[in-house]
């Protein structure tokens, strides 16, 4: 077995695993946004808790979401010959992204960002 690294290979990986993660959020932002919507008015007639479904942590919620279905897919998917995508390269992407959105979001709702 020839195991390799590529340093090419994975640079093409983490394009392609980036352009895929932004468009399935775009692709998956509503259908994720009513349902998150669904849970959270079942949790406030549940346990009688008031959740704020406008803050600004809701939208980098459902952006984690999305991302973690298609990195769940892609797992699922591995002996697709259509996702050869390496697995390092799809994990850094996603840890990239979801720092990104968690630490936009913060920065908004504590006034860091002018």
């Amino acid at each position: 077995m020839n195991n390799k690294f590529s340093f090419s290979k994975f640079v093409v990986d983490c394009i392609i695993s980036f352009g895929v993660m932004v468009v399935s959020t775009i692709v998956l932002f509503m259908p994720i946004g009513i349902i998150v919507g669904m849970i959270y008015s079942l949790f406030e007639k549940l346990f009688y808790i008031n959740f704020n479904i406008n803050g600004i942590y809701q939208y980098p919620l459902i952006i984690f979401i999305c991302n973690t279905i298609i990195l769940f897919l892609f797992f699922y998917i591995k002996k697709n010959p259509f996702a050869k995508i390496n697995k390092a390269s799809l994990v850094f992407c996603y840890a990239i992204l979801t720092t990104f959105w968690w630490k936009l979001a913060y920065n908004l709702a504590h006034g860091y960002i002018y």
